[in-house]
């Protein structure tokens, strides 16, 4: 087997714990574009992404920790994915991370 594209960068990945300064935030969190599917159907709430970051900052991989459906799913994964990040560090060396956890958050719109 071989890597997929999508995963290149992760070689060296670390767990999240192992980190001497975690990746932060570049700009302000995803505007996350709400579904028509979950707008009818009223879901609101909030899921947790996990988000593999490469060391040049971009996000790898993104995977919902638990399925929402309505098309909720595909709507957090976009916007998480199309983040940039300051990287990961360890001992001063900027490294790829795994599993790094954030919210999808839905509101009902009054």
């Amino acid at each position: 087997t071989r890597p997929t594209e999508e995963l290149v960068g992760l070689e060296d990945a670390v767990p999240l714990p192992a980190v001497t300064f975690q990746p932060k935030l570049r700009g302000a969190p995803p505007q996350i574009v709400v579904p028509q599917e979950a707008i009818d159907a009223g879901i609101e709430g909030s899921w947790t992404v996990k988000l593999d970051i490469n060391a040049e900052g971009r996000v790898v991989r993104a995977l919902m920790k638990s399925k929402a459906g309505y098309g909720i799913d595909q709507a957090c994964v976009q916007a998480w994915k199309a983040t940039r990040w300051r990287p990961a560090r360890k001992n001063g060396q900027a490294v790829a991370v795994l599993n790094v956890p954030k919210k999808c958050t839905l509101k009902a719109i009054e």
